[in-house]
């Protein structure tokens, strides 16, 4: 209930991003992610990852994007472009079948998203098995490919 004499908003201002420009919406500030869009770019990264395949790995980034593998270390551990991101995740390929992965996303709010989860290796005769917890932070383009890409781990039992 309104107070008296109050006046309603605006209508530019009660319908979400009619204040853009038709511009600014074309580029992409318009698009909003839904947890299913967000749950299905994490489900085709982890396909990424166990195919090993290039085409795979290029579809989830933009041309312009920047992966982050340790975003608390120095600017050596940051890719930046499709291409590149392709040859970093090639360079040092993990066998398909001694990891398993599992990501949801915790939050999504516009065309960012946090996701968490968790990557599992199968013990070898070097290392014990090992469970690592993960945490991605995500921006993405007006079409669903990730532009930015910050990755956040830590190793069970430590």
């Amino acid at each position: 209930m309104r107070a008296m004499g109050a006046q309603p908003a605006p209508r530019w201002l009660q319908t979400p991003g009619a204040w853009l420009t038709l511009s600014e919406r074309s580029i992409g500030y318009f698009h909003h992610m839904t947890h299913d869009e967000v749950q299905r770019w994490l489900d085709g990264y982890v396909a990424a990852w166990r195919s090993n395949d290039a085409d795979d790995i290029r579809a989830l980034f933009s041309e312009d994007a920047v992966y982050s593998y340790r975003p608390w270390e120095d600017d050596d551990q940051t890719v930046r472009g499709s291409d590149a991101i392709v040859a970093s995740w090639l360079e040092e390929t993990d066998e398909p079948t001694v990891w398993d992965a599992e990501y949801h996303p915790y939050v999504v709010e516009g065309n960012k998203a946090v996701a968490t989860g968790w990557s599992r290796y199968q013990a070898t005769g070097e290392h014990p098995e090992r469970t690592y917890h993960n945490a991605y932070l995500l921006e993405f383009d007006d079409e669903g490919r990730c532009n930015s890409f910050h990755e956040y781990y830590f190793l069970e039992g430590r």
